[in-house]
């Protein structure tokens, strides 16, 4: 980890909300390759404890999801001045006190755990965003997804889900990232079929080159969209969406909520080896009854 990372775990700290706020304990977070960016300085650009006495939608005992961008309630997002975790404070700690209306009701007896919950905050809405915030998918289409890493994977179980054809088309990791990327855009644009979607999802550096992109968007009449993780009302959808169809979101790892295991999720997180999400559990569910309070 970069010697300028700042790691604090002290005790429980909580205050109390204001009148339109709900104060929510953390059960789990997961972790995104956006975590590591901001770590290192290379980005570009639960249940309810307590409620504010202004209120409704909430009691003390509800779960739910705090959403990406505490302002994006439907819609385009408007800018990057919003999102949890940059620029504004993020979610990695037990207490945290945010807006009722940025947070989404969770079914209190789903059978997904915490840390799969928290995988549709960032991953599972980026996801939603590209199967249904333009052209909604259409049962009997085809969904081809890059890598095996959280949002592929989520990808592939969200749109199997919704009665598509899906197809994981695995990395090959001996090019260098450039020669790579320029490929995929190539073939994938190429391969698209008339009147297709070419989603846009994450980064890992900027392309030095990039393929006649116009020519190649209008040979196919296809649409070619960047994908900004998603609003409040589209989190909202996808939790109603993998509650009633008892979808397990793809959690590969666990870590505790210590300064040792904490560094150790990033440290594997920026590894690249892993598959599927990367979580960090705030409360052990083994020791705290999971049912009395939190937020994901």
């Amino acid at each position: 980890m970069s010697q300028r990372t700042i790691i604090r775990i002290d005790g429980e700290r909580n205050s109390e909300p204001s009148k339109h706020e709900v104060l929510s304990r953390v059960h789990s977070v997961s972790l995104n390759f956006r975590n590591i960016a901001v770590a290192t300085s290379q980005y570009p650009f639960s249940v309810k404890h307590r409620v504010g006495e202004g209120v409704k939608k909430f009691t003390p005992g509800d779960r739910g999801l705090a959403t990406f961008e505490l302002a994006n309630l439907y819609g385009q997002q408007a800018n990057w001045e919003n999102g949890q975790g940059a620029p504004t404070d993020g979610v990695l700690r037990e207490y945290i006190s945010i807006p009722a209306a940025s947070v989404v009701k969770i079914p209190k007896d789903s059978p997904q755990s915490f840390s799969e919950w928290s995988a549709l905050v960032c991953t599972g809405v980026t996801v939603w965003n590209a199967l249904y915030g333009n052209m909604p998918l259409r049962p009997g289409q085809n969904v081809l997804c890059l890598g095996t890493r959280g949002v592929s994977i989520t990808g592939v179980i969200l749109a199997k889900a919704a009665g598509a054809t899906t197809i994981i088309h695995l990395v090959q990791r001996r090019e260098a990232p450039d020669e790579r990327r320029l490929r995929y855009h190539r073939r994938n644009l190429k391969s698209v079929g008339m009147g297709g979607n070419v989603l846009v999802i994450g980064f890992l550096s900027q392309a030095k080159e990039m393929p006649d992109v116009a020519s190649l968007a209008l040979a196919k009449g296809a649409v070619v969209r960047g994908i900004t993780v998603g609003s409040t009302q589209l989190l909202e959808e996808l939790t109603r969406f993998v509650a009633q169809k008892g979808l397990r979101l793809p959690v590969e790892k666990e870590f505790r909520f210590t300064q040792e295991e904490a560094v150790k999720a990033y440290e594997y997180m920026a590894s690249g080896s892993h598959i599927g999400k990367v979580c960090i559990k705030i409360v052990d569910c083994m020791n705290v009854a999971c049912r009395s309070g939190s937020f994901l």
